[in-house]
C-alpha cells in the first residue's frame, strides 16, 4: 500500500510535474504569441500612424485660388479649393477717323449700355486707339463672372444726340480683354 500510496503520489507528481511543464511551455508560447501580437500591433499601429501623419501633411497644404487670372488669386495656394471668381474685360476703341467723324458731327459722348446694367459715359472726340486695356480713351466693359472663364453680354452704344452707333454681342475674356473697333460704314 505503500508503494501504492507512493506509486500514486509518485504518479501524481509526475503529473503535475508534466502539468507544471505544459503549463510552462504554454505560457512560454502564449507569452511569445501575445508579444508577437503586440509587436506586429505596434508596427500596424506606427504604419497606421505614418500613413494618417503623411495623408494629414498632404491634406495641410494650403487651398485656395491658383489661376493668376482670377481676381482672388492667392499666391501661397498649393492646391486649388474651386473658389476662383473671375472678372472679363471688353473693350470697344476707334481710330483718328471715327473721332474726327464725331467732332466734324458735334457728337461729344458716347453713352454705353449693356445688358448686365452697366452704363458708362464716353468722351467721343477722345481717340481710342488700339484694344490693349492700358491704352488711353478706350472703352473699358467689365462683367463679374464668377467661377466661369467667359461671359457675354449684349451692348447698345448711342450718341448725346440720341443715335445708335453700334449694337451687339460683346465677348469678355480673362487674363487678355477681347475687343470691338468702332468703323465707319
Amino acid at each position: 500500500m505503500i508503494l501504492q500510496i507512493l506509486g500514486v503520489s509518485l504518479q501524481k507528481k509526475r503529473f503535475w510535474r508534466q502539468k507544471e511543464f505544459l503549463g510552462a511551455l504554454s505560457r512560454y508560447f502564449c507569452d511569445t504569441i501575445f508579444n508577437l501580437k503586440h509587436f506586429i500591433m505596434k508596427k500596424n499601429l506606427f504604419i497606421i500612424m505614418s500613413l494618417s501623419l503623411a495623408l494629414t501633411m498632404g491634406s495641410c497644404a494650403r487651398e485656395g485660388c491658383t489661376d493668376r487670372d482670377a481676381d482672388n488669386y492667392d499666391p501661397t495656394a498649393k492646391r486649388t479649393d474651386y473658389s476662383c471668381q473671375y472678372t472679363g474685360y471688353h473693350i470697344i476703341w476707334y481710330g483718328y477717323e471715327v473721332a474726327n467723324f464725331f467732332k466734324s458731327h458735334n457728337i461729344t459722348y458716347l453713352h454705353i449700355t449693356t445688358s448686365n446694367g452697366q452704363r458708362l459715359t464716353h468722351r467721343a472726340a477722345d481717340y481710342a486707339f488700339g484694344p490693349n486695356k492700358y491704352d488711353s480713351g478706350c472703352i473699358v466693359l467689365k462683367q463679374t463672372m464668377g467661377t466661369k472663364h467667359m461671359g457675354t453680354d449684349y451692348a447698345i452704344i448711342t450718341t448725346n444726340l440720341g443715335d445708335e452707333v453700334w449694337s451687339g454681342y460683346i465677348d469678355y475674356g480673362v487674363g487678355r480683354p477681347l475687343s470691338t473697333e468702332l468703323v465707319l460704314k
